[in-house]
């Protein structure tokens, strides 16, 4: 199931942003599964002043803590089962990091991850 909130228009060039998004959903698609449990996904936005801050979590196995800092790593796969080239998650903080914002991860719990990431807030044309 993915669950998706209104988020607000943000600074960026549209085919990256929408390639960070993609990437942060696939991914949650193909490595946050844990057994047989069906995976929910939420992706939502909050915002604070010029800033928002978009969040793609799931409820599935999660990353280990050890992992988390590696994994925005060019060619960094987590574990030999991983089926992922290692140049996403690079490749989105990359983007991201051009544009003045950064991409991290937390854990939720009881178990999954959240992948946030902040982008300037568009204003809208007077």
């Amino acid at each position: 199931t993915i669950e998706a909130k209104a988020l607000p228009r943000i600074l960026a060039v549209p085919v990256q942003i929408r390639h960070v998004i993609s990437n942060l959903v696939r991914n949650a698609l193909l490595h946050g599964r844990a057994g047989d449990r069906p995976l929910k996904i939420t992706i939502r936005a909050t915002t604070e002043g010029e800033t928002a801050t978009v969040s793609i979590a799931d409820d599935g196995r999660g990353i280990p803590e050890d992992q988390r800092a590696k994994i925005f790593e060019y060619f960094y796969r987590g574990d030999s089962l991983s089926s992922g080239s290692g140049i996403g998650l690079a490749y989105c903080a990359q983007v991201l990091h051009r544009m003045g914002h950064r991409l991290w991860v937390e854990g939720v719990s009881p178990n999954g991850a959240a992948f946030l990431f902040t982008a300037g807030i568009a204003r809208e044309e007077l």
